[in-house]
């Protein structure tokens, strides 16, 4: 490897270190947050799903308090740098039963799935400074990829959502039915949403005036959601589609009143300020984008030689 793309590798993975360092971080503020879930959880009769099928053995109370208090220790101990690896990974797994333990209650919320998933991964990166000699090489190598495919796992996740909305729309387009891009099916969909939770969504009302605009949003969300693992692979895109993601989910909380605080964190964590894309071209990004950039080449070649016989 030239040594200016390993200089650049390490900037890189110098980057991606704070980013995980912060996530040690963000971990034991989720982990926190998590004492208000506790009062409905005490007082409730939870069907409990099977990564806490073990608190039956103890009762709600105690292993809900227990499962809080271990975790709230070991993503203190990540953040103190004690075992950071192992206490990341513990920690999400904590993390993970207690999301388990706010589920058991007949509905199964994905809103925590990419950032426990993604403590997962980021507890096999080592953060302790890049060693000297020989083994820096591999210690860089080694770490950035951990930190890249903790991004492609979540951007995988948008794709597989994009992929079933696809598979949706042909089986309910087949069988005649109202489809994810009907127009109108937004405003139908955020009307049920509203009825079933008894809230009024802050932008409910100009979904349902302008249903055109609306259909627009729609089909660039299932663009971005569809093409998203392209941009695992295309670096200086990363910033600008988290930017559009973390605006989706933004929308989603005015026109729902759904909460995905967590996605949207892990998303601007893992690509906002991603170290994959530093230092890279605005124009590599422009040319990088998925099915637009392919067509606008084509266009171009096409226009191109017919404007010179002109």
């Amino acid at each position: 490897m030239p040594a200016g793309t390993f200089a650049r590798h390490a900037e890189a993975w110098r980057r991606a270190r704070l980013l995980v360092q912060v996530y040690d971080w963000l971990q034991l503020a989720f982990v926190m947050q998590t004492v208000s879930w506790l009062p409905r959880i005490i007082r409730g009769k939870p069907e409990l799903l099977w990564p806490v099928a073990w608190v039956d053995e103890v009762g709600v109370v105690t292993g809900a308090v227990a499962l809080l208090g271990v975790t709230v220790v070991l993503a203190a101990a990540a953040v103190a740098g004690v075992s950071p690896r192992l206490c990341r990974g513990l920690a999400a797994v904590g993390f993970a039963m207690l999301v388990a333990l706010d589920c058991s209650f007949g509905k199964i919320t994905h809103h925590w799935h990419a950032w426990f998933f993604t403590g997962f991964v980021l507890a096999l990166s080592d953060t302790e400074p890049a060693p000297l000699g020989v083994r820096r090489r591999l210690h860089v190598q080694r770490n950035l990829t951990v930190f890249w495919f903790a991004q492609a796992l979540v951007l995988l996740f948008y794709s597989l959502t994009g992929f079933w909305k696809l598979v949706g729309l042909v089986i309910q387009g087949s069988a005649g039915s109202l489809t994810y891009l009907s127009p109108g099916a937004l405003a139908t969909q955020i009307a049920h949403a509203s009825l079933v939770s008894g809230a009024s969504p802050l932008a409910a009302p100009w979904v349902a005036v302008h249903p055109a605009l609306a259909w627009l949003g729609v089909v660039g969300v299932l663009y971005l959601e569809v093409c998203a693992f392209v941009v695992a692979f295309r670096p200086a895109l990363q910033p600008a589609w988290a930017a559009a993601l973390i605006g989706f989910h933004l929308g989603v909380r005015v026109t729902m009143d759904l909460d995905f605080t967590g996605q949207a964190v892990t998303v601007a964590l893992l690509f906002l300020r991603s170290p994959l894309a530093a230092g890279r071209p605005p124009i590599e990004a422009l040319q990088g984008v998925p099915l637009v950039a392919p067509v606008a080449r084509w266009l171009s070649a096409r226009i191109g030689p017919a404007s010179a016989v002109r």
